[in-house]
């Protein structure tokens, strides 16, 4: 009987938490939702600002290399500008190619930030109808907790009754 009662135990704090955790999910979806989006905008933000600085220590360097020597000038022309000689070694690819390879690199692009995501389960449970079937089954969780795992049983207070009778029939006897 010990064995059942610590099941009914762990099973009633399982339906608790798991009710709980339904509404909490039911009412606050869209607020996690939009948290995870900050987030995630934060990061790439600092990132992008990491670049930036590395960007301008780079362009004042080459600043202070340009004031040393303006004859470098030229090489910085034509290194930003990328003239090319005629006789390029390299093949040049074909205007289908280069859109070719335009779409592909933009489908890749779109791929990753849908993969950045990985929140679905979050924008599963916001939509609408969702959140109402979460709040119902943790509604749902909770009074079910609460009518068969956590409230009165009959049969154990039974159980109690008797053996307080019997341990005070005991006790008489043994005091005769």
């Amino acid at each position: 009987m010990d064995f059942f009662r610590f099941l009914q135990t762990i099973m009633f704090c399982i339906c608790i938490a798991g009710g709980f955790l339904f509404l909490s999910l039911s009412y606050a979806a869209p607020e996690i939702e939009l948290y995870f989006q900050n987030r995630q905008t934060l990061i790439e933000s600092e990132k992008m600002i990491e670049k930036l600085r590395e960007k301008k220590f780079i362009c004042q360097s080459q600043m202070e290399m340009l004031k040393r020597d303006p004859k470098l000038l030229q090489v910085f022309h034509d290194k930003m500008f990328i003239i090319y000689k005629k006789a390029s070694p390299y093949p040049q690819p074909s205007e289908q190619d280069s859109r070719k390879a335009e779409m592909i690199i933009k489908e890749l692009g779109d791929i990753k930030t849908a993969d950045k995501s990985g929140l679905e389960w979050l924008r599963f449970a916001n939509k609408g109808e969702n959140r109402k079937l979460l709040f119902v089954c943790g509604t749902a969780m909770i009074v079910t907790a609460l009518t068969f795992l956590g409230g009165f049983n009959p049969q154990s207070s039974q159980d109690t009754n008797s053996r307080e009778n019997i341990s005070s029939e005991y006790e008489e006897e043994l005091e005769k």
